[in-house]
């Protein structure tokens, strides 16, 4: 499946957790990942300390209140206008190989996020460069929703439906960038991921963390990774040999939470040679909502 062009697509909903991803193969990949990452973040390279003086939350209760912010976030998506660093590192074995460092302006048009590449490799482009860019994505947004492809699509719409397909325990709570936040595991449950997608195989072996902001159930911080690897075509055709994600999101001008920064290491073997081997890391700046 993932050696077929297919069209892959994230919704409005699911895109407010996210940047946009960086190549075709890495973008596959770490969507599938993130559809499960569904509970909010923080900001950047903090240390979480215990505050464990207290009872933690009941379990139940917590995670009904989480699970219910959730479904609002799916209902009302925030869309603001954002700045986005990327930094794309390549990497042959383990020795870094290449970087490409670009700058996005991030708009919305017709409910779509729409991506102006503002820089690349420090060089700023021409004013008519990015205008030209603006129009021919909003151009193609527009021929998409009057010709709705017919393409296998991997549509990321509703996260509400993967919360009961995983396992949670609270483990300790934390303070993470002057918040109090609660950790929580969690883990895929055996048997609720059926179909043989590849979106299931990831998703089925997605382990990891997960921080919530215990006062505004709200998430603030993701680390995830798959726990084994996963094969593509019973192992003859690939593998997903490494994913691992850390995603932070903070709030903003005291009222709206939004991702901060997200950081995707993606390795892949497509039948006999190590295809995708990269690191990215994205940092929102210059966010203005609506």
């Amino acid at each position: 499946m993932l050696i077929v062009q297919k069209e892959w697509r994230i919704s409005p909903a699911a895109h407010r957790f996210i940047v946009p991803p960086v190549r075709s193969f890495s973008r596959t990949v770490f969507l599938i990942l993130l559809c499960f990452v569904v509970l909010p973040t923080g900001q950047i390279f903090a240390v979480s300390e215990p505050t464990n003086e207290r009872p933690l939350p009941d379990r139940a209760e917590f995670l009904k209140q989480v699970f219910t912010k959730i479904r609002q976030w799916e209902q009302q998506p925030p869309r603001p206008a954002y700045t986005e660093h990327r930094v794309t590192t390549t990497f042959e074995g383990d020795e870094a190989a290449e970087r490409l460092d670009e700058k996005y302006r991030v708009t919305w048009y017709r409910e779509k996020p729409v991506y102006v590449q503002l820089e690349v490799n420090g060089r700023r482009r021409s004013p008519e460069a990015l205008a030209e860019e603006e129009r021919r994505k909003k151009e193609t947004i527009d021929k998409e929703l009057a010709n709705p492809s017919d393409k296998e699509k991997i549509t990321i719409v509703a996260i509400a439906p993967l919360l009961d397909k995983y396992a949670y325990r609270i483990v300790a709570r934390e303070t993470l960038w002057d918040r109090t936040a609660i950790k929580i595991r969690f883990d895929p449950i055996p048997g609720r991921f059926s179909g043989g997608k590849i979106a299931d195989r990831i998703l089925e072996k997605t382990a990891g963390y997960i921080w919530i902001d215990e006062e505004e159930k709200e998430l603030m911080k993701v680390e995830a990774e798959i726990t084994s690897s996963v094969h593509i075509g019973w192992g003859i055709l690939g593998s997903i040999n490494l994913l691992r994600l850390e995603y932070h999101r903070r709030k903003y001008d005291d009222r709206h939470w939004f991702l901060s920064f997200l950081q995707v290491r993606v390795r892949v073997r497509m039948l006999f040679f190590t295809k995708y081997n990269e690191l990215v890391e994205s940092r929102v700046t210059d966010i203005a909502f609506q």
